[in-house]
């Protein structure tokens, strides 16, 4: 999300929440989330 130029980096579970809030007010019954938590440093 960016503001007035600056990022601002929300909580990844609020965030989910109101998208899965938001395509359920569009009609959505399903959801499929593909997600990445980190990169591991030894690779």
């Amino acid at each position: 999300m960016v503001e007035n130029g600056e990022m601002q980096f929300l909580d990844r579970y609020e965030a989910a929440r109101r998208a899965v809030d938001e395509l359920k007010v569009q009609g959505a019954d399903v959801m499929v989330a593909i997600t990445h938590s980190g990169v591991d440093e030894v690779a």
